[in-house]
């Protein structure tokens, strides 16, 4: 890899441009959620700037890569820098966020066709066996600045404002577009002058394009096995806050650690790429990565400390760098220059839909089934992801070059080298994605030698033993039902672990409703039982009253006795009124004397 930075003067711009743009790109990310919610204040806000980024290569990703495949792929990825860098400039001067929407679409746009024209440009960038090296190292750059880009905005945001951020990284991708305009690489594929003649619409291209896709058996089994751990890593990335903090008890700094050494391990497995010199070798490197994003995921969901969870961190995302370099290295080997725009637009559709499925389906799985179990799921799809593929390719990319093969010429770029356009490219890229090149002859054009013609007169590799080979056709099934096992094991703890948690629920609902619905009766029948007491005492009070008034009313009156003194009659006028006796005083006590 430093072979090729300090021998190869085009890789060194293509590469310091690459940099510079990567790592405003990483900054620029924090910066534009700060704006979005800062003149929206909805988590809504977040939401759609972050679906903007994906939204154009899930519904023109084919038309991005008919459009490399069509035009100088040089001349894509300036125009895609240039658009990219007058969106984010825009960003920061306008002030409402419906512009600010449409101006991330922009963005977005440029991202989707950036990425199809530099990775079928980038054979014709270097030599062959450069290859592996400049594709790991273009891929260990974005990872980096996805990695320190968001560190570093960070720091600048102390001592300046999101706005100027944008700003910044506007002129980062002018200064990419400068550098890439200045290198001669990715120029038109070449056609005949009737294919130029009868060229169909870029509409009709990209229809063909998918049609040669799924004909590519290869192929095609790489890029529906790379979406699906697309979709099972961005579970990862949406529950990855909820296990660190929820689940792990780790602070901020904690989980920024985490997703520190996550990025680590993305660039070190890209980096790991530039030793695959050889298809065999890059699919077995590729089949690791997909077993240890498996691995990575249920040891995350299992992980009991914070420590382990470091660990397992870890080996996602090495996992995550290998199936990324590796598939990428198999594509341009194997398809042809004429189509390679076309099949990476595809491969960049069908990952932004498994970015989109996991954003939108694992809050939901959350919901239902908790922190841990995702991790769990996820974890189990990517071992089947990896069983199926592992059968899937057991046939592709498994011929050696022969000892007495002529090596590819230093510095030639990969140009399609079949006379036949677009029919003989794909019949050609079929027979490569199956593992074997069954290269269409013409009678006026002999076959180029840098291709491995498995024809009679070449050399066929001898083939193993009946016994040995059986048994290597038994390894593949037994470790997919090994796989099969282990998703159905982790399947079947997350049901109980969810269970259980129903089941406990479940129980101390019943008792709080159970303890409600006693105190309820309770007070019920105390309260009944309180009127029925109440009414028998007031029943004993008016008994006793009314057998007290009936007594008092039985007992007969004393009489009275008559005063004969008094004159019968009333008295007359000459006859006064008799007076009432005067009270003598009461004699002192003997207490009183003296």
């Amino acid at each position: 890899m430093l072979d090729l930075l300090r021998r190869d003067p085009r890789s060194r711009i293509f590469f310091v441009a690459h940099v510079q743009s990567s790592i405003g790109t990483g900054a620029a990310y924090v910066g534009l959620l700060l704006i979005a919610y800062e003149r929206l204040r909805s988590p809504w806000a977040i939401t759609l700037v972050l679906l903007a980024d994906f939204l154009p290569a899930m519904l023109l990703g084919p038309l991005f890569g008919a459009a490399a495949d069509r035009w100088s792929r040089r001349w894509c990825a300036v125009a895609s820098d240039l658009a990219r860098g007058g969106a984010f400039i825009a960003i920061a001067l306008v002030g409402s966020f419906e512009l600010t929407v449409l101006f991330a679409l922009i963005a977005g746009a440029g991202s989707g066709l950036f990425t199809p024209a530099v990775l079928a440009g980038l054979p014709s960038l270097v030599s062959q066996p450069r290859l592996p090296a400049a594709t790991s190292l273009y891929g260990a750059i974005a990872d980096l600045g996805h990695t320190v880009g968001p560190a570093l905005a960070a720091g600048v945001l102390v001592l300046t404002t999101p706005e100027a951020l944008m700003i910044a990284n506007g002129a980062t991708f002018a200064i990419s577009a400068l550098l890439l305009a200045r290198l001669r690489f990715g120029e038109r594929p070449a056609e005949s002058a009737g294919e130029r003649r009868l060229r169909p619409s870029l509409l009709a291209e990209a229809r063909s394009g998918l049609r040669a896709t799924a004909e590519m058996h290869g192929v095609r089994t790489l890029i529906l096995a790379s979406s699906a751990v697309i979709l099972f890593a961005g579970m990862f990335n949406v529950g990855e806050l909820l296990l660190a903090q929820g689940e792990l008890g780790a602070g901020e700094s904690a989980f920024s650690a985490l997703v520190a050494v996550f990025g680590v391990g993305v660039i070190a497995g890209s980096l790991a790429g530039s030793r695959a010199d050889t298809p065999a070798k890059q699919k077995r490197n590729y089949l690791l990565g997909l077993l240890g994003v498996a691995i990575g995921l249920v040891a995350s969901g299992l992980a009991p400390s914070y420590g382990v969870a470091i660990a397992t961190f870890g080996l996602t995302g090495i996992g995550n760098g290998l199936v990324l370099v590796h598939e990428r290295l198999l594509m341009q080997r194997t398809v042809p220059d004429g189509l390679m725009g076309r099949v990476f637009g595809v491969r960049d559709g069908l990952g932004a839909w498994g970015f989109g499925l996991a954003f939108a389906g694992a809050g939901a799985i959350l919901a239902l089934i908790g922190t841990r179990p995702l991790f769990l799921v996820a974890g189990a799809g990517a071992l089947v992801v990896w069983a199926v593929s592992a059968l899937a390719l057991r046939g592709a990319w498994n011929q050696r070059v022969p000892a007495g093969a002529p090596a590819p010429v230093p510095g030639e770029p990969l140009a399609s080298p079949f006379p036949g356009g677009l029919a003989s490219e794909t019949a050609a890229a079929v027979s490569l994605g199956r593992g074997a090149l069954i290269e269409p002859r013409s009678p006026a054009k002999p076959a180029p030698d840098r291709f491995i013609r498995m024809t009679d007169d070449a050399p066929q590799p001898t083939p193993a033993p009946r016994s040995q080979d059986g048994w290597r056709r038994l390894i593949p099934w037994g470790l997919a039902v090994l796989a099969l096992g282990l998703a159905a094991g982790a399947g079947g703890y997350a049901l109980g672990r969810t269970s259980g948690q129903d089941l406990e629920a479940a129980k101390l609902a019943g008792a709080r409703a159970g303890e409600e619905t006693g105190t309820s009766v309770g007070t019920e029948q105390g309260f009944k039982v309180g009127v029925q007491e109440g009414r028998r005492d007031g029943y004993r009070r008016a008994i006793r009253r009314a057998e007290s008034q009936a007594a008092d009313d039985a007992t007969p009156a004393p009489p009275v006795a008559p005063d004969l003194s008094a004159p019968e009659g009333p008295p007359t006028a000459d006859q006064p009124a008799p007076q009432p006796e005067a009270l003598e005083p009461a004699a002192p006590s003997s207490g009183d004397e003296g």
